[in-house]
Parts: C-alpha cells; sequence; structure tokens
C-alpha cells in the first residue's frame, strides 16, 4: 500500500497467469481509495515480466504517477520497469510535494510559528541511516530535523546544506513499531516528543515558521504515516507578570502528562535570573539570582526583570512512587517553561500647597516614580515604551481629595480656593503599571470670613420607575454667595440599597439629567454640591425599581368559548402561548393549571423552567371530556397573571361520514329505485343506518340497516309510482359520536301517451274541398265519413338513456275498431303510428254507424307503467255519400 501526496490509498498487487511462472509475464491489479474509503478508481495492467527469483516493488514517482520495478535475484539480471500513470486530475488538496532538489527531503505543507507539529513513521528493518521528520523547512538547503540514525533520536540544524547535531541521546528503533513523533512551538523555542515522551528543547528565535516534511537517507522499507497540524495550547511555556517589591505572588501552572502520570513536584527546578538595571536607581542583586531552587520565589526584594526557567517531572511507575528510586532513571522532565516578572516600586506623591490672601490655593508637584525618575540629578529612564519620563516623571494619573481638618469626609477633588479654617489636602499618584502611590498630605490654614455652604436639593420624577426607562433628576440647588444652581459644582453618585456595594458617580450636571436602570431595587441618589469657596453639603433621596409583569395568551386551543370550545382528538394535546415582557426579559418558568367544565380542578402542570411557548401533557386527559386551561410565566423575578381561560374538549372517537346515490338515474314513474349509500368510519366502529323515503304526497317509510366495515353493500329499494319529487334521508351513527345525516331528492319524472285519430291525405283533401262547398255546413276534423281509413297516432314519454321505453301502444274504440300501432324508429320509441281500416274491422266500415266514437290509446312502459288517453270522433255520412254529392254538384 501507498499512500498517495493527497492522502489517497493505493494498493498493488500482481499474479502469474501459468503454473510455469519462471520468466513468465504477471498481471499488475490495482485500487484507489479517497480519505473516505471511497474507490477512485481500479484496474489490471498486463505483460509485466516477472520470474520465480524476482522482486516487484511499487514506489511513488511524481504526482498520481507510479513506479513498477521488477528485477532478478542474480547480480547480471536486468531490471525491467514500468509506469503507471493517471491521467486525472486529484480532487483533493495534497498533504507533500515531491520536491527536486535533494534526494532524500520530500517538503510538504507550511506550518505556523504557533501550531503544534504531528507525525509518524516506522521502518520494517532499522538499519542506522537517517530517517525522520524535517521542521521549519526554509528551503530545501536551511532547515530542521528530527531522525532516527545510528541508534540515536538526533536534532539536526542544515544550513546552507550542511548539517549540525544540535541535540542527541541513544534511541535504537525497533522494527515495526510506530515512533509519534510531536514538536510543540514555544517563545523562541520548540519542544520535541516522541512517543508522547518529552525529549527536549530547541531554542530558536530566527527560523519560527516553515514547512515540514520527511526525511529518508538511504533507510529502507520506511512507512510515513499519518501527519497533522494542531493549535498548540495557549500560553504554552511561558509565563509574564507584573509585581511589587515584596508583594505575593502567585504562579499558574498546568501539568498535563500524555501518559496520565502524576507529577512529581519534589522534581521541579526553578532558576532565576534578575537584572536590576532595567529601571533606574537599582537597589542591589536578589541573593536567589542564578541558583536553582525547588519550588518559586513568591516575593521579589529588589526592582527589576527576573526572568526564570520553570521544569517539573513525571512519577510513571504506579508501584513505586517518589521516594522509591527503583525506577528513577523512567521519571522524564517536562519541557521548560521561561518567564519574566518585571518587579517595580510605588511612585511617590510629592507635593506643596499654600493659601493665597485671594483664597485660592498654590501647588508645586514634585512627584515621580523612583524607577523611571531620579530627582537627585534628574535623571530618567530611556526604556522604549511611548512614555515621555523626562516630562511626565513617570506619573501618568493624579488624585487629590481634601477635607476639613474637623471633618472626617472627604471631598474627591483638588481645591481652587478656601476660606476660614483648617484644612487637609492629600494627593496620590499612578505610575505606568496602575500602581497608585501612598497618600501624601499637606495642612493649610485658610483666612478670611468663613462662607456659607451651598444648598442642595434635586428631584426625581417618577419615584417609582422600571428597568430601561428615564428618570429625570432635576436639581433644586443654590448657593448663598454664587446664586443660581448653574453657578455650583455638582456630583451625583448612586448606589444600590437592596444589594449594598459602592457608590457610583454617575452625572455632573447643573440642571436636569435622566437615568435608566438597568436592574431592580432601591437606589440611593445622592447628591454633592460645591461652591466656588470649596464648600459643600449632600442630600439624598431614593429611587424604586421595579419589574413589569410578564404577560402571556394562550393561543392553542383558540376557544374562549365554553359553549364551542376547540376539538382535539388526542388525549394529549399541546398547549401553546405567547410571553411578552415590558422590559425585555426572557421567559424563565411557566404553568399550566387544567379545570373540567363544572369548575372543578383538574391538573397542574407544575413550575417548568425554560423558554418554552409550548408544553404537551404526560399522561392523557379523559376521553369526552370539555376542559379550560390558563398559563402563567415568569420573567425570573415576577409570575404573571394568570392568562384568560380558553377551552377545549377531548373526542378521541372521529364521526362517521355518509353520502347518498341512486340507480337508475334519471328515473322514470314506476321504476324500481334502489338506493346506494356510501358511509364509513375512521375508527372502525359498527354503524347504525336509518332510511326516511317520502313521496311526492307525503307517505312515508323507514327503513333501517346496520353495517360493518367495510360498510359496502347497496341500501333499500321502493317503486316510485308517482311522479314528482321523492326525498330520502339518510342518517348514520356510531352510537359515540353525533350522526351524520345526508338528505337527497330524487326527481321522479312522469310516463305518459298522447293519441290522435287522423285522415288519410286524401281524406283529408275531400273534407277541405268538401267545406269550401257548403260554407256554414263544414264539418270537423274530427268528423269522419263511414268508410274512411282511421289513420292513428301517438306519442308516449322521451325517457332518454334510461331503461324505461313505452313497450307497445293500442288504440280501441269498441270491440272490432282496434289496431296495434308501431314505433316509428324502435330504438328510441316515442312516436308511434297505425291505420284502422275495414281489414282490421273485419268488414266493411262504410257500414259503421253514424255516431261518436271513443279511441282510447294504451301505452304499456317496460317497468309495468300502463297509460291510456282518449280521443272522441264523429261518423257522419258515408264515403259514397260523400261521392254522390260530389257527382251531383
Amino acid at each position: 500500500m501507498i499512500v498517495g501526496a493527497d492522502g489517497t490509498l493505493n494498493f498493488f498487487g500482481y499474479h502469474l497467469d501459468t503454473e510455469n511462472y519462471l520468466d513468465n509475464y504477471a498481471t499488475v491489479s490495482y485500487a484507489s481509495y479517497d480519505t473516505d474509503l471511497n474507490l477512485i478508481t481500479s484496474g489490471t495492467v498486463g505483460q509485466i515480466l516477472v520470474g520465480k527469483s524476482r522482486m516487484v516493488t511499487f514506489s511513488p514517482r511524481g504526482d498520481q504517477s507510479f513506479l513498477i520495478v521488477s528485477k532478478g535475484g542474480g547480480d547480471y539480471d536486468p531490471f525491467y520497469l514500468y509506469t503507471l500513470t493517471s491521467n486525472g486530475t486529484a480532487t483533493k488538496p495534497k498533504i507533500i510535494d515531491v520536491g527536486e532538489a535533494t534526494p532524500d527531503l520530500i517538503t510538504g505543507q507550511q506550518v505556523a510559528a504557533d501550531k503544534t507539529l504531528k507525525a509518524s513513521l516506522k521502518a520494517a528493518a532499522p538499519d542506522g541511516k537517517g530517517a525522520g521528520i524535517a521542521y521549519r523547512i526554509r528551503d530545501d538547503r536551511n532547515y530542521y530535523s528530527v531522525e532516527f540514525e545510528e541508534n540515536e533520536l538526533r536534532v539536526k540544524k542544515t544550513v546552507n546544506g550542511t548539517a549540525t547535531v544540535v541535540w542527541n541521546k541513544g534511541y535504537p528503533m525497533v522494527a515495526n513499531q510506530v515512533y509519534d513523533i510531536k514538536i510543540v512551538p514555544g517563545v523562541n523555542a520548540f519542544d520535541v516528543y516522541v512517543n508522547r515522551v518529552y525529549q527536549t528543547t530547541i531554542n530558536e528565535s530566527a527560523w519560527l515558521d516553515g514547512k515540514f516534511g520527511i526525511v529518508n537517507r538511504g533507510q529502507g522499507n520506511v512507512s510515513f504515516l499519518a501527519s497533522s497540524i494542531e493549535t498548540t495550547p495557549a500560553g504554552y511555556g511561558r509565563i509574564e507578570g507584573i509585581a511589587l517589591v515584596g508583594q505575593q505572588v502567585n504562579y499558574t501552572l498546568s501539568y498535563s502528562d500524555e501518559e496520565s502520570d502524576p507529577q512529581l513536584t519534589t522534581g521541579s527546578s526553578w532558576v532565576y535570573a534578575h537584572n536590576p538595571n532595567t529601571l533606574l536607581q537599582p537597589q542591589g542583586t536578589a541573593a536567589f539570582n542564578g541558583q536553582t531552587l525547588s519550588s518559586p520565589v513568591t516575593s521579589f526584594p529588589f526592582a527589576g526583570d527576573y526572568t526564570f526557567t520553570y521544569k517539573t517531572k513525571d512519577d510513571p511507575h504506579p508501584s513505586h512512587r517518589y521516594p522509591d528510586h527503583a525506577f528513577n532513571a523512567y521519571r522524564q522532565e517536562s519541557n521548560a517553561v521561561t518567564g519574566k516578572i518585571r518587579v517595580h516600586r510605588r511612585p511617590i506623591a510629592d507635593f506643596t500647597a499654600t493659601w493665597n490672601s485671594n483664597g485660592t490655593i498654590g501647588y508645586i508637584d514634585a512627584s515621580y516614580d523612583p524607577d523611571r525618575y531620579n530627582p537627585a540629578n534628574g535623571s530618567y529612564s530611556t526604556e522604549n515604551t511611548g512614555i515621555n519620563y523626562q516630562a511626565t516623571r513617570g506619573v501618568l494619573e493624579y488624585r487629590y481629595r481634601y477635607r476639613a481638618a474637623g471633618s472626617s469626609t472627604y471631598i474627591e477633588l483638588k481645591p481652587a480656593k478656601l476660606y476660614g479654617g483648617t484644612y487637609i489636602i492629600e494627593l496620590s499618584v499612578r505610575d505606568e503599571y496602575n500602581a497608585w502611590s501612598e497618600w501624601a498630605t499637606q495642612t493649610i490654614v485658610a483666612g478670611g470670613s468663613t462662607p456659607l455652604p451651598p444648598n442642595p436639593g434635586f428631584t426625581i420624577a417618577p419615584t417609582t420607575q422600571y428597568r430601561f426607562t428615564a428618570v429625570t433628576i432635576n436639581s433644586t440647588a443654590s448657593d448663598p454667595q454664587d446664586g443660581a444652581r448653574e453657578n455650583v459644582e455638582h456630583a451625583y453618585y448612586i448606589k444600590s440599597l437592596t444589594t449594598g456595594g459602592p457608590e457610583s458617580l454617575q452625572s455632573d450636571a447643573r440642571t436636569s439629567w435622566t437615568k435608566e436602570f438597568s436592574t431592580l431595587g432601591v437606589f440611593q441618589v445622592r447628591q454633592v454640591v460645591i461652591n466656588s469657596f470649596g464648600l459643600y453639603a449632600e442630600v439624598s433621596h431614593n429611587v424604586s425599581i421595579v419589574n413589569r409583569k410578564p404577560v402571556a395568551d394562550i393561543t392553542e386551543p383558540a376557544s374562549t368559548s365554553a359553549a364551542a370550545p376547540t376539538m382535539y382528538d388526542t388525549q394529549r394535546p399541546t398547549m401553546k402561548w405567547t410571553y411578552s415582557d415590558g422590559d425585555g426579559d426572557p421567559e424563565t418558568q411557566y404553568q399550566l393549571h387544567f379545570y373540567k367544565s363544572d369548575g372543578s380542578f383538574y391538573r397542574d402542570s407544575g413550575a417548568i423552567g425554560g423558554s418554552n411557548l409550548s408544553w404537551t401533557p404526560t399522561a392523557d386527559f379523559a376521553d369526552n371530556t370539555t376542559y379550560y386551561a390558563y398559563v402563567r410565566v415568569s420573567d425570573g423575578t415576577d409570575w404573571s397573571n394568570w392568562s384568560a381561560p380558553h377551552y377545549f374538549r377531548i373526542v378521541t372517537n372521529k364521526p362517521p361520514t355518509a353520502d347518498l346515490a341512486w340507480t337508475p338515474s334519471p328515473v322514470w314513474e314506476g321504476d324500481t329505485v334502489k338506493l346506494l349509500p356510501t358511509m364509513s368510519d375512521p375508527d372502525g366502529d359498527r354503524l347504525d343506518a336509518v332510511y326516511e323515503i317520502e313521496s311526492p304526497a307525503g307517505a312515508k317509510r323507514t327503513v333501517s340497516e346496520q353495517k360493518m366495515p367495510p360498510y359496502g353493500g347497496a341500501g333499500p329499494t321502493f317503486v316510485a309510482d308517482t311522479p314528482g319529487n321523492w326525498k330520502v334521508r339518510l342518517t348514520v351513527s356510531d352510537g359515540k359520536a353525533p350522526a351524520v345525516s345526508v338528505a337527497k331528492t330524487i326527481a321522479v319524472g312522469p310516463l305518459g301517451v298522447t293519441g290522435r285519430v287522423l285522415h288519410t291525405e286524401a281524406w283529408e283533401d275531400n273534407r277541405q274541398r268538401y267545406n269550401a262547398a257548403h260554407p256554414g255546413k263544414e264539418r270537423p276534423a274530427h268528423w269522419f265519413w263511414a268508410g274512411e281509413l282511421f289513420v292513428l297516432a301517438a306519442a308516449t314519454t322521451d325517457t332518454g338513456a334510461s331503461n324505461t321505453k313505452a313497450a307497445t301502444v293500442t288504440a280501441e274504440a269498441g270491440p272490432r275498431l282496434k289496431a296495434a300501432l308501431q314505433a316509428v324508429l324502435p330504438s328510441n320509441p316515442d312516436s308511434w303510428k297505425g291505420e284502422l281500416g275495414s281489414e282490421q274491422y273485419g268488414g266493411p266500415l262504410k257500414e259503421l254507424p253514424e255516431g261518436d266514437y271513443s279511441f282510447v290509446f294504451t301505452a304499456t312502459y317496460t317497468n309495468g307503467v300502463v297509460k291510456k288517453s282518449t280521443v272522441v270522433i264523429r261518423v257522419a255520412d258515408t264515403v259514397e255519400g260523400f261521392a254522390d254529392v260530389h257527382r251531383v254538384q
């Protein structure tokens, strides 16, 4: 297996095609996998010459290119070289690049100065030739390397191509053992670990970063395994600090051991070097300078810079802990921790104050920092810190205060004018390391008449307010000498009376100002006013900052009506609510109460911590029950009021569904109607179905049945013997939910027949001519001459696509006057025709007696319905009489 530059895993193998394999050709198989073990490519290569005593090796020769070497076992056997190359593009970033400058160094990626490098290697048969990891590579001729060579572990520094061993120890390699090398950067140094054991620290202040790589100076069968670049723990190997002379110093140390061995504290060593000349006016050199101590120095006697090196040891054998020295040789030293502590003196406050006749105070300042300025000769520090020590004398801040001789209350300012009394003025100064001097004191006696102090006063509006909402503080102060408030210095101090603690200066406004509080409690606002004579007075008022209660409102269930609760089909419905807080505080707790519809208490969720806006019960609510719920929330300070109630009802049973159709459609008078119900129940309950059938005349009929899943099958039937609108209602119940009903109106069409008795065309023409010849004696269309052929016609109901059709139509006016009509179009028998002559009559029609004849047309339909209609005609005179008359004329 060969690991590629981009992390791919490349597997090679070969096999012969015959049993007699001496100098036969072999087939090479290969497969490449990416770092996620996904197959990239695979295949075979034939015609590789290999024999019984030959050895085949595979090695990389460049990016996506491998060299296959077949060599015989004899001294004079030839080499056979083959190249396997991919023409694709690498999809993963390369970890190392194959270099061209030297045969024994392969360069990898850049390692930043603050990063830790880890890499592993092993050798199948160590032969003493160098192999290891290159570090901080500047180029191919300048780098560090950690190598196993000649049974030693060596750290080399190669400069301009020449390697120098800068550290070494006996460390023979063991065949096939993995060696994990770790290089950890420090301050101008790096530490070397092998198999998690600290080896050495190499000081290096110039080469702080560079690439890493692998080194092989001829060692055979070396495998370079995983490598990684990691973040070095913050503060690794370095301690810095500032301290005052004589001040107690605490060290924060961390100890870790990759094998979890305990620390051997008695094996710790501290070496200090004291340079007293880094600051002015050195006091001397510490007695422990250059000595090795077993514990750290916690108080330094003189000013200056103290550099130190700290090391400790582990105690690896659990059965031979210190003071047992049986395994003392195995106790390893840690890496070296270096540090520097600057020890300095406090600054010195020095001043004089004098009272002038006009009431003003004159000041002369002589304060200085003894580490930065010498007042005896005016010398000053020239260390490049950006501070002008000649101008500042090392003093960066002044703090004045004063009080009347008989008072213990200080006024925190530098007085400009004082009258009529004895005053104590004090000064403290700060240096660059934020150390304050002791207070320097001056006492002065001020002449003149004693001025009156100012009149303090202010208002707070409102005196009770919410957080992050302004209160207005308005000064009403004045001064007997200086006048209005604008002429008097103001200072407002605020402190919490609820939590205690010091007060802090908040404003120096002389009129009005506003203040917003971010915390709850009662706060004291103290006003101090100072007039031009340096006299002061004060007054205090309190303001209460209270919490605004949060507000919660239930959104689910949505109903606020007990008469129309929100319906749930689960016994653990989720409650939801909204949360608002006027102060912007987050929700910290919530609680729900549940009551039954009769007002009895049912359940308490208990106070639950969190900012959730929903809650799902962990136990079932009772089924078929109506409840109402309240919610309240907390902002961490107060609970809200209970919300308005919201109502819900739990019915887990789901109601059935029903619909109704019928056949045939459309329906005609006399049809047998079959009802076709469609019903279902999500819960699979037995269903009771009731059919109410009402005729157009109001006659009612009820049919009941029960249905089981899958609820199929037809319903009852009825004969629609009356045309008009029939009403059918289907009511379905599962015995639990309210019954569901569906009502349908079935229109039933009427059936009928209409008959006509007509003249033949010839006799109709004769009738028309007769009427024309005998005005006033015209013969109506229903008058016939005895002997005429009766033309019969009938119309039945057109039922469209229905199977109900007229089957037969007959016409009859007496025992001998009858005939059967035929459908004009048998496929749509709504029009019928026929004739009645002497043949049908059974004798000459001219013998018909005169008089009225009623032709009864009878239509019989396929559904059994019979319909009749009557047509009345008159027989008057005979056809022969008509002929005689016609001839006479």
